[in-house]
């Protein structure tokens, strides 16, 4: 059994490289004592439009920072 306090957190709405809307999730948060920051990104890519989620644990880049999901190419 994990203890988790969720201490603070927010979100925004930002535009990829590609020009879709992607949905930035922050939460810091308490887990076992440790505290440590999180990211969620969702958004789109592909012919399909498929839905893509990348999490990234650390201090939360600027905004005009872009990341770039693990499997795709830079």
């Amino acid at each position: 059994m994990h203890t988790v306090k969720v201490i603070g957190g927010g979100t925004e709405l930002d535009e990829g490289r590609d020009g879709k809307k992607l949905l930035r999730i922050r939460i810091t948060a308490e887990v076992d004592g440790v505290r440590s920051e999180y990211t969620i990104t969702y958004g789109r890519r592909g012919a399909d439009n498929a839905t893509v989620v990348t999490p990234r644990r650390g201090p939360a880049p600027p905004t005009a920072e872009r990341q770039t999901p693990r499997d795709s190419q830079p």
